[in-house]
């Protein structure tokens, strides 16, 4: 079901509204607006996270990649900006084939995940 949805970006204001807190998930939120599809959007990672620890146990680079990416560009939005930061280290760590730093970066993204409330 597509709904409509209108962020006006330019009243954002730094001090009202944590998008993005480097390194304090405890301060994150999502942008106004999103807070309804936060629960959907939750769910949907997790579902990819057990796609992605599947893909680690094959060795597939290329699809812990294309997760990274996806991961790395809708962290933000949604207050999840420590899963940004991860996923921009998984990302570097699959782009050089280091596949033992992309399975504790996966633990570190997984306790991110389950510490997260819907």
């Amino acid at each position: 079901m597509c709904r409509n949805l209108h962020i006006d970006f330019g009243q954002l204001n730094a001090d009202k509204h944590v998008m993005r807190n480097p390194r304090n998930p405890s301060r994150e939120i999502p942008l106004p607006g999103l807070e309804q599809y936060f629960p959907d959007f939750m769910i949907s990672r997790k579902a990819e996270l057990e796609t992605l620890k599947l893909a680690l146990e094959k060795k597939d680079l290329a699809s812990i990649l294309k997760i990274a990416h996806a991961w790395k560009g809708v962290a933000a939005p949604y207050g999840c900006g420590e899963l940004g930061y991860l996923s921009m280290e998984l990302e570097e760590f699959a782009e050089e084939g280091k596949i033992d730093e992309c399975r504790a970066i996966s633990i570190d993204i997984d306790q991110y995940l389950s510490s997260k409330k819907l």
